[in-house]
Order: C-alpha cells, then sequence, then structure tokens
C-alpha cells in the first residue's frame, strides 16, 4: 500500500472515531439543541483535526519532541480544551 493511501485510510479512522465520540455525547446530552451541539462539535472536531495533521509536517509527534513548544501548540490545545469544556458542561447539565 502506498504512503498516501495509508495516511488517508489513517485520517478516515481518525475522523471515524471522532463522529462516533461526539455521537455518544449527543445521545446522552438528550435535549433539543443536542443536533446543532453535534454538528458544532463535529465541525471544531475536524478542524482540531486538520491543525494538528497541519502542525505534524512540521513538528514529529514522537517522544524525543515532547518539550518542543510553539504559539501554535498552545493554541491548538486551548482550542481542544475549550470545545472538551463545552460538551462536557452541556452533558451534565442534561442530567
Amino acid at each position: 500500500m502506498r504512503a498516501e493511501q495509508k495516511k488517508t485510510d489513517a485520517q478516515h479512522s481518525s475522523g471515524a472515531w471522532g463522529i462516533l465520540v461526539l455521537h455518544g455525547l449527543s445521545n446522552e446530552m438528550g435535549n433539543g439543541n443536542s443536533a446543532r451541539r453535534t454538528s458544532d462539535s463535529l465541525e471544531l472536531f475536524l478542524v482540531l483535526e486538520a491543525d494538528l495533521e497541519r502542525l505534524s509536517r512540521f513538528v514529529e509527534f514522537t517522544p524525543d519532541n515532547y518539550d518542543s513548544y510553539s504559539v501554535e501548540t498552545a493554541r491548538i490545545l486551548m482550542a481542544a480544551a475549550a470545545e472538551v469544556d463545552v460538551v462536557a458542561g452541556a452533558s451534565s447539565a442534561a442530567t
């Protein structure tokens, strides 16, 4: 299998995993706004995933690079943490 195909397969599998996770969260929320929140969360997940993929072109995600730091890395981490906070808050508010 060519390298491009392997990369594409990996992208699709990680995207599918994100869809399953967000689908499970939307089922837990259980109110009328869950479909919109799931759609928004999925869109942000895909944007963050693309940002990480772009970052990986410059910094390989290996233990040797765990001490690497950049403003872009901080931005991605803060955006991901903020979305987890929103989804977790919506999920706990529904219960």
